[in-house]
Order: C-alpha cells, then structure tokens, then sequence
C-alpha cells in the first residue's frame, strides 16, 4: 500500500446499482480488465455483479474464481481482492462474488486531465445551433475544445455532449451543461486553430465517473 492509498469499508464508496467496475482474473497472468456492471451487494456477504463482458459477449466463468476488482467512485480510485461465490443464469447471467474484506482507495485529484481526441456536439440553447467540435483536453472538471472557427464569448453558456467508450464496442453518452472559461486562436503550421477551454456545470456521478475513468485509463498507458 503505497502512502496515497486508504483502506476504507466498501460501503463507504456508496456505489449505486449500475455503475460500472473492472474485473481481472487473478489466474491469468496477462489479460486486460473486463467491465461488469454493479448490480448491488448484502453487506458482509457478497457484491451482486453483472458477468465480465469481451468484446460484446458475456464471458463464461467459474465459481470459486479468484478476481482483481477496479473502480471509480466519486473523485477515488479503488481496488480489491474477491472471487465468485454463486453464478446465475437467469433473468441475466450474473453473479455474487465475496464481499471485500478490504478496499483500497486513492483519491484522484480533481485537475487530473488528459489529452483526448474525441467527435464532440456543443448546442446554443439560445439559437438552437448545433456545432461539430473535438474534445482534446479533459478532466473532470472540463476541458478544451477544438472549434471549426471562431466561436462565442467567455460565460456563455452551451451544452456540450460526446461519448465514452467503456469496453470494445461499448460507448455511453456523457450530456453536461459548460459555460466558457477561456478563447483562444493560433496558427500552427500555418493554419489557423481555434480553441475554447470549458468548465463542467451540471456533471452528474454517472457521467462524472465516465470521464474520470476514461482520464485515469489514458493516463495509465502513457505510465
């Protein structure tokens, strides 16, 4: 445990059903971490989880499997040990595995960014204009867009939306209200970018743990 880390209850993370963890089996030595989604837990007994799903497909497991379980919660990072206790077919495949004995959280910091490239809408509410931007920085309290051409004015306000992709082929819709903190237009390479920086005004947990948890996935392959 390194200094920056905390042990906490698990309950104290105050997960909500569908929220979305990472699951690694602790048998196989390489494998990348497969998302499940949270479907509730008894406390002291066990975590209700969604089977691990790859590249679209639920994947088959077995009971007594050791798992390596990941996370975001709120402005924490999370990890524990469990493994499958009871598998169920019906109404879903899912599962109950051991509740954690331990949790390990570090908190992230809330200017944590990263560099994006991401297809992006910003919305006018006043002249119901719709206008394709790039999503290049963020965190998860904003970030920069690319604009076609030079647009709007510091304090105005728009809806910004973009997706997240969460697996191989699984994306969700992040929709949160900005407002402009920054304008800014450069040539580079003799072309001219035009950029506007944005703060997030009405993030909700669902989407905020989106974002923090595609940033702190970037910032992990750059490590």
């Amino acid at each position: 445990m390194s200094e920056d880390d905390v042990s906490i209850a698990f309950e104290d993370l105050a997960l909500q059903p569908g929220e979305m963890l990472q699951a690694h089996s602790a048998l196989e030595v390489i494998g990348e971490f497969l998302p499940v989604g949270f479907l509730g837990y008894l406390k002291n007994q066990t975590l209700i989880v969604t089977n691990p799903i790859a590249a679209g497909k639920v994947v088959a497991v077995k009971e007594g499997t050791p798992y390596n379980v990941k996370g975001f919660s709120g402005t924490q990072h999370f990890t524990f040990k469990s493994k499958v206790v009871k598998l169920h077919a019906q109404p879903y495949p899912h599962m109950h595995i051991e509740y954690p004995r331990q949790v390990l959280a570090t908190r992230i910091r809330k200017d944590l960014r990263t560099v994006v490239n991401l297809p992006a809408t910003l919305f006018n509410p006043i002249s119901r204009k719709e206008t394709p931007v790039n999503l290049r920085d963020l965190s998860a309290g904003g970030g920069q867009l690319v604009l076609p051409g030079p647009m709007g004015r510091k304090d105005t306000k728009y809806t910004l939306s973009f997706r997240v992709r969460v697996a191989e082929d699984i994306e969700e819709a992040v929709r949160t209200e900005v407002v402009v903190r920054a304008l800014d237009s450069q040539l580079v390479k003799d072309v001219a970018v035009h950029t506007m920086g944005v703060q997030f005004l009405d993030l909700d947990k669902a989407a905020r743990l989106l974002v923090m948890t595609l940033v702190y996935r970037q910032r992990l392959r750059k490590e």
